[in-house]
């Protein structure tokens, strides 16, 4: 397949009134209550057979209301293979992935702080201040200060780049591109001074949920001066850690006959006690070709993590990459070092049964977002239970013992 773009857009159509006349208003009454009562009975038939499911795996939807995360994942699950029959599993499943999916939305969330919820953009709204935090969110912040990356604090450069991709022309594009504009290049380099030292920024955990996001006066000027808005921000990390508090809450739950999986690429299975295999597809890019390489199969609980530097969706192309004419893609995956979108090679794929997605992530990144390609850093995390894959010389390199 070819990369391409669509836009959608979606009409909504006018609210129309009717009035009645107050004639006959006892005959209408009477008719209106006996409706009522059919209407009751036909459509308790109607919600119990919509209700009812047979056992067997079913996709999984979020049905709340509330603002929430439920779109960029997918949840399996094969109903009814426990104690609990199929409809009541379901029933309880969808209310719990509805409470989790609207948690990890407002938990995460860099963009609109949230009523009792102190979040992303409360943090960054409120530096060198102590804040108890949610345990997902102190749990993704410790990950991050063991990874000793620095990626949390590229907050800023995201949001350029999100600039980037919507961009309607290559030209447009290139004003944000600090590959290609030698001032917002110039500008990223004395940024990075910043965010990769971390006596201007970091997150100190202070124990019990509470942590403060230290900054420097010097840099919290920086950043006045320049309008930056955003100090801390998952970037493209964000669905990796989300899919690890999914998956974790779900098992802790009791729900261990599943896999859930995101948009970009992170994949988690809840399977503990049984070994059902699940797959997917990756992909080689050759300039602007994409052709299907190899299918990834797991099994039982293993994660697995597929980064690559080019769209496969219509929502990745205008939300997650930009593709120039001459076929240089740009993405999230940016070195702190100097605030360039980079790829050593064209995907990844790393699984393991011993460490979850985010973990997962920040380890593979270090062989992806890189200047050159290494394979030693892949191998090297076969130490730790990580096998992997990427595409070179024709053919899919295997690193580890892949069955």
């Amino acid at each position: 397949m070819k990369l391409f773009s669509k836009k959608d857009r979606s009409q909504s159509r006018p609210v129309q009134t009717v009035e009645v006349s107050e004639k006959f208003i006892g005959l209408r009454i009477t008719l209106l209550v006996l409706l009522i009562v059919a209407a009751i009975a036909s459509f308790g038939y109607g919600i119990n057979a919509w209700i009812s499911v047979e056992p067997g795996w079913q996709t999984i939807s979020v049905t709340s209301t509330s603002q929430n995360c439920g779109e960029y994942f997918t949840l399996l699950y094969n109903l009814g293979a426990g104690e609990t029959g199929a409809t009541s599993e379901r029933r309880a499943l969808i209310q719990l992935y509805n409470e989790l999916c609207v948690t990890a939305y407002e938990v995460f969330n860099s963009d609109e702080e949230m009523e009792d919820c102190y979040n992303v953009c409360y943090i960054n709204q409120h530096p060198n201040e102590i804040i108890e935090v949610d345990d997902a969110l102190y749990e993704a912040f410790s990950l991050l200060n063991e990874s000793g990356t620095r990626y949390l604090y590229l907050a800023d450069a995201y949001s350029v780049y999100f600039s980037l991709f919507y961009a309607e022309t290559d030209e447009e594009a290139a004003e944000y591109d600090p590959a290609l504009n030698a001032e917002m290049g110039d500008f990223y380099l004395t940024l990075a001074d910043y965010i990769c030292d971390e006596n201007h920024i970091s997150v100190e955990l202070l124990g019990n949920n509470q942590i403060c996001l230290r900054v420097s006066d010097e840099y919290l000027a920086f950043a006045e001066e320049n309008g930056l808005e955003k100090l801390i921000d998952f970037g493209w990390m964000k669905n990796a850690f989300i899919i690890d508090y999914l998956a974790d809450s779900l098992i802790e739950n009791g729900y261990t006959r599943g896999n859930i999986s995101s948009v970009e690429g992170f994949a988690r299975g809840l399977e503990t006690e049984t070994e059902t295999e699940f797959y997917f597809t990756m992909y080689h890019r050759d300039g602007l070709e994409i052709a299907e390489a190899a299918d990834i199969i797991y099994a039982g609980n293993m994660s697995c993590v597929y980064l690559h530097d080019y769209p496969l969706t219509d929502d990745d192309l205008q939300n997650r990459y930009y593709v120039y004419l001459d076929g240089e893609i740009r993405s999230l995956m940016i070195d702190p070092q100097d605030g360039l979108s980079k790829a050593a090679v064209a995907e990844i794929v790393a699984c393991s049964a011993e460490t979850g997605c985010a973990d997962l992530a920040l380890k593979a990144a270090g062989a992806f977002i890189a200047d050159t390609f290494d394979a030693d850093v892949l191998e090297a995390l076969m130490a730790e239970g990580i096998v992997s894959c990427y595409y070179a010389d024709g053919e899919v390199q295997y690193v580890g013992e892949w069955e």
